[in-house]
C-alpha cells in the first residue's frame, strides 16, 4: 500500500508539473491551480483544475487534433522545466525501454489459451525485436502517453480543444503518441478516420517518423490486446471491470456479445489479431 501510495504521488506530482509547465507556454490544457500531495487530506493525492465546459455539438474535430498532438511534439522539453521526468540517454534508449516494459507486460497479466493469439503475440514480440535497430529517434519530445480523441481530449465550448490526463506524459519518440492514437482511433472511430489522422499529423509536421511508425502501432496494438485479452481470460476480474454483461464477451459467445454491446474487450483482441 505504502508503494503503491507512493506511485500515486509521483504521477499526481509529474501531471502537475506537465500542466504547468504547458499552461505558460500557451498549450491547450485547464488552468492548473494547485496539487495536493498530502494523503491526509483526502487520502489521495489530487490536482484542483479549471472547470472547462465541453462542447456538445461536436465530438471530435481530427484536424485540430492532429494539430495539437504536432504542436505538442514541436516543444523543446529542454526549456519546460519538468523535472519528474527525464530524457532517455540514446536514440535506440526509448525503444528499448518499451519493448522492455511490453516484454515485462506479457508475463504480469494472465492469457486466455487461445492458440493463434497467442501465436500472433509472440510473432509480434520477435518483429519488435528484430526491427527494434530501425527505430532510432534522432530527436525526442514531449509525450502524452495516452492521447486519445473524445477520452482526454475534448473541445470546448470557448478555448478549441483541451487535453488532459497527462499521468502518462515522458519524454521519447513522436512516433510513440501517434502509433498509440492510430490504434485508439482504428477501434473508436474506424480505420478511415484513424488514416486520416496519420495523414494529418505527417502534413503538419516537420520531422519524419514514417519509418518508425508501425514499430509503434504494433507495440500500441500489442499492449491494448494483451490489456484486454487479460480481461477475456479472467472471469471474476471481467465480472468487477465489465459487470454481469462482461460474460457475453468471452470467445464462445462472440455473437451474442455484439448483439448486447458487451463485447469491447472482444473487439480489441481481434483489431490486433487483424492488425498483425
Amino acid at each position: 500500500n505504502n508503494l503503491l501510495s507512493l506511485i500515486n504521488i509521483l504521477k499526481c506530482v509529474k501531471e502537475f508539473q506537465v500542466l504547468r509547465s504547458l499552461e505558460c507556454v500557451n498549450f491547450p490544457v485547464p488552468k492548473t491551480y494547485i496539487c495536493e500531495a498530502d494523503l491526509h487530506v483526502l487520502g489521495y493525492p489530487f490536482i484542483i483544475t479549471l472547470k472547462e465546459e465541453r462542447n456538445q455539438n461536436v465530438s471530435v474535430d481530427m484536424d485540430c487534433f492532429a494539430k495539437n498532438l504536432v504542436l505538442l511534439h514541436s516543444l523543446d522539453v529542454s526549456t519546460l522545466g519538468i523535472e519528474a521526468i527525464k530524457p532517455p540517454e540514446d536514440m535506440y534508449a526509448f525503444a528499448r525501454q518499451c519493448l522492455l516494459y511490453i516484454k515485462n507486460y506479457l508475463t504480469l497479466y494472465p492469457i486466455h489459451k487461445n492458440k493463434e493469439l497467442l501465436e500472433n503475440f509472440d510473432l509480434a514480440l520477435r518483429w519488435l525485436e528484430s526491427n527494434l535497430i530501425k527505430s532510432p529517434c534522432p530527436k525526442y519530445c514531449l509525450l502524452h502517453g495516452d492521447y486519445r480523441a473524445g477520452f482526454n481530449t475534448f473541445l470546448t465550448r470557448d478555448s478549441g480543444m483541451v487535453v488532459i490526463d497527462w499521468e502518462d506524459a515522458s519524454i521519447g519518440d513522436p512516433a510513440y503518441d501517434v502509433g498509440s492514437a492510430y490504434a485508439r482511433e482504428r477501434v473508436d472511430l474506424g480505420k478511415k478516420t484513424a488514416d486520416l489522422f496519420v495523414q494529418e499529423y505527417l502534413r503538419y509536421q516537420n520531422g519524419d517518423i514514417a519509418e518508425r511508425l508501425l514499430f509503434y502501432k504494433l507495440l500500441a496494438y500489442l499492449r491494448l490486446a494483451v490489456t484486454h485479452n487479460a480481461v477475456l481470460s479472467n472471469p471474476l476480474r471481467a465480472y468487477e471491470i465489465r459487470g454481469s454483461k462482461a460474460f457475453l464477451s468471452f470467445p464462445f459467445l462472440p455473437f451474442v456479445a455484439k448483439r448486447v454491446g458487451a463485447d469491447l474487450d472482444a473487439i480489441w483482441v481481434e483489431s490486433f489479431q487483424e492488425f498483425v
